[in-house]
């Protein structure tokens, strides 16, 4: 039974990375305009080809992951005129739309990519979608990039993307049962546990499951330079929908093998921490057996990192054997951080601080035990000559550093720059047609559009020859109107990432929105996020997400606000076009509380998506452009854009 369960692990190991070097890639850019409730559905996709051959595109399918609400049918559409849309196939299924391609649809070149596939899906009823519960939705990519929540197959076999029941596409959709007390046959490296205590990271994770009915998009993934976590390093269950579980293990699971040598009464502690007074509680259990139910589970009830070690009472574990058994975390609340494991047969021992030094790792080759695994060739009734223990170390050290990267697909070889056109001389568009002298304020960027007509009385005395020099660059009569680049017109939309007043971090979602018709450098632009420090703790500045790469944000930690900048390398902002979501966090190193209820630019009732925001200020070289500072009284009259073309509450 050993060696059968082996080499189906293994064959799968092998599906599963073949399928990932494959170079083919989605992307993606979100037609909706960023809102997250509407009447209708509409992806636009495209398939990269990064090979030297062609490939059919009838040997493709795709699916987009979504959740329904409703039972109403539903009806597929290929908008515009793409070539061959009779040719797209779409097919309704639980949880996701999969698209596929007929016999002549053609194929992509090598190097190459499809064509635009605009799609639009709706219920027959035409009531709403919630996408803010979808996987594969991304409001921010306003413009193609990469998105690994849209999977892509060939000939049925996984090439590109994450399916949503977790990171690892190992387990398929099907939760991995927990192994009975006291079985010795631990798949991958293993913990030990010593003198009656075992001090586990959280990111070394045996294996994950994925959640299940309402948690079924939601899965543990690894964030890295958390402050305070005891290995820059921590779990967050992600994404952050609001789902509280309560008393059940349907949630998104990790499971850590270890290897007991001491029986008895185990006291759990677990180092976590809530972002928000909804986000702070989980389950954990022995042996697919929860020990944390009532209450609240186990809740971090404060702020910042804290070792918790009660539901509603003490939370302990009965091992009545010794040898391996699986120490799981269940998901209870969604948005929950955990860093750290540690189980001790002490009842007054209270770990401080980071806690202990993670307890020694096993391969599966290593433990005492195997001597017990000696007895076990009887169960191979082949007679093989080359025993089951010398082929069971391949599966740990082998599979555990393959399939971690197999996590995020390599996925921005293609970066926007190749898709956003690059600033051509289109920086003068036809603007407000003004006289031939004009043209000496051609600081296009001067922001204050009002000056120019004050200029016009200058024209009246064209008389005087002197006025012949100020001509020379313009090769019309000067009676001939000469169009200017149009102003910059810039604003600011927001999110309230975390709604909570009391909150160990400060989350502002932005979006910048061009609506003018000049191309903006975004080097040039910062923005300023005013808020109170309160308190001499030493601060951090995080991003979670950028469209154009969180590495080319900078963040400076004023005493009184955040200031944004961005790298030469973010690009240009498109006349017309919008950043998407730039995801920021300002915390504390000692993970204390801020009250964000004295803060001038958080306003919680921006939570269902962007909105325009005056309480954030936009600079376009240190010329203040949108919003208004804390000691101005209104905005000024130059900040109010004009009208946008994009959705949001004013």
């Amino acid at each position: 039974m050993k060696k059968c369960f082996l080499i189906v692990f293994v064959l799968l190991f092998l599906i599963i990375s073949f399928g990932f070097t494959s170079d083919l890639t989605i992307q993606y850019r979100d037609d909706g305009h960023g809102k997250v409730n509407d009447n209708y559905i509409t992806p636009c996709l495209k398939i990269i080809n990064k090979t030297s051959k062609s490939v059919a595109l009838s040997e493709l399918t795709i699916r987009y992951y979504y959740s329904k609400e409703g039972t109403s049918p539903e009806s597929f559409h290929v908008k515009d005129r793409y070539p061959g849309r009779n040719r797209v196939t779409g097919t309704f299924y639980e949880g996701y739309l999969e698209i596929g391609f007929t016999s002549g649809a053609g194929s992509i070149t090598p190097f190459g990519h499809s064509r635009e596939i605009r799609l639009m899906f709706h219920k027959d009823d035409w009531s709403h979608y919630n996408e803010a519960n979808d996987y594969s939705y991304k409001f921010h990519l306003t413009r193609y990039s990469d998105n690994d929540t849209i999977t892509l197959y060939k000939n049925g076999i996984l090439v590109w993307g994450r399916e949503p029941c977790e990171n690892i596409p190992v387990s398929s959709m099907t939760p991995i049962p927990a192994k009975p007390p006291g079985e010795d046959e631990p798949e991958t490296i293993s913990f030990i546990e010593t003198d009656g205590m075992v001090v586990i990271e959280a990111e070394h994770y045996s294996k994950r499951f994925p959640g299940k009915y309402r948690a079924y998009f939601s899965f543990w993934r690894e964030i890295a330079s958390l402050a305070g976590s005891s290995n820059r390093s921590a779990m967050v269950a992600f994404p952050n929908r609001g789902i509280n579980l309560g008393d059940a293990t349907y949630g998104p699971g990790m499971e850590y093998n270890v290897n007991f040598r001491k029986t008895g009464t185990y006291y759990c502690w677990v180092r976590m921490w809530g972002p928000g007074l909804n986000d702070n509680s989980l389950h954990s259990g022995l042996d697919g057996i929860p020990a944390s139910y009532g209450a609240k589970g186990m809740s971090s009830r404060g702020f910042g990192w804290k070792w918790v070690n009660k539901a509603d009472s003490v939370v302990t574990f009965g091992v009545e054997s010794q040898g391996y058994h699986a120490v799981t975390i269940w998901m209870r609340e969604d948005g929950t951080w955990i860093d750290k494991i540690l189980l001790t047969t002490d009842p007054f021992y209270v770990p401080q601080k980071a806690g202990p030094e993670e307890s020694p790792r096993e391969f599966p080759s290593i433990p005492e035990s195997t001597p017990e695994l000696t007895p076990e060739p009887t169960i191979e009734p082949t007679g093989e000559p080359t025993p089951g223990p010398t082929i069971e170390p391949t599966p740990g050290p082998t599979i555990e550093p393959t399939i971690e990267p197999t996590m995020r697909p390599t996925g921005e070889p293609t970066p926007g720059p190749t898709i956003e056109p690059t600033p051509e001389p289109t920086m003068m568009p036809t603007g407000e047609p003004t006289p031939g002298p004009t043209i000496v304020p051609t600081p296009g960027p001067t922001i204050i559009s009002t000056d120019i007509p004050t200029v016009v009385p200058t024209i009246e005395p064209s008389a005087d020859p002197t006025v012949e020099p100020t001509n020379v660059s313009t090769p019309v009569p000067a009676t001939t109107d000469v169009p200017l680049p149009d102003p910059i017109s810039l604003k600011v939309q927001y999110q309230c990432g975390v709604s909570s007043g009391l909150t160990n971090m400060i989350r502002p979602y932005i979006n910048i929105v061009n609506t003018g018709e000049t191309d903006v450098p975004l080097r040039e632009v910062s923005l300023r996020y005013y808020y109170t420090k309160d308190g001499a703790t030493d601060e951090e500045f995080m991003v979670d997400d950028a469209p154009f790469g969180g590495e080319n944000v900078a963040g400076s930690l004023m005493p009184d606000f955040l200031q944004v900048d961005f790298k030469p390398e973010a690009g240009i902002l498109s006349r017309q076009s919008e950043t998407g979501g730039i995801i920021c966090g300002i915390l504390r190193s000692d993970g204390s509380p801020y009250d964000q209820w004295n803060d001038f630019s958080y306003d919680p009732a921006y939570v269902d998506g962007f909105a325009d925001f005056t309480k954030i200020t936009l600079f376009v070289n240190d010329s203040l452009l949108w919003g208004y500072e804390p000691d101005g009284p209104t905005p000024p009259p130059t900040a109010v854009p004009n009208e946008s073309v994009f959705t949001g509450k004013n």
